[in-house]
């Protein structure tokens, strides 16, 4: 039996290292384990305290958390989509 686990969750106020715009982020984690809620808004509120691409936020998360990762963001008008999939371990 296979088990997938889905976190769905907002992230507000994640700095462009470009132009300072503070950025809000929809992210999806899937996984067949379990992840701590706490440890989630842990890494996430860590994120915060330096600006980051959205594309290297969905590397990082995939890594740390060792799942697929999905973000999506609005950046000065333009839907970003980035998915980060542990299997392939590239961007898809």
């Amino acid at each position: 039996m296979i088990i997938e686990n889905t976190y769905e969750f907002e992230v507000d106020d994640v700095e462009c290292p470009v132009d300072g715009q503070k950025i809000k982020y929809h992210v999806i984690l899937e996984t067949s384990e379990k992840i701590l809620v706490e440890d989630i808004l842990d890494f996430f509120e860590n994120v915060k305290t330096h600006p980051i691409f959205q594309e290297d936020l969905a590397r990082a998360a995939c890594r740390h958390f060792g799942c697929d990762v999905e973000i999506k963001g609005l950046h000065n008008g333009v839907a970003i989509h980035s998915n980060y999939d542990l299997e392939v371990g590239i961007e898809i």
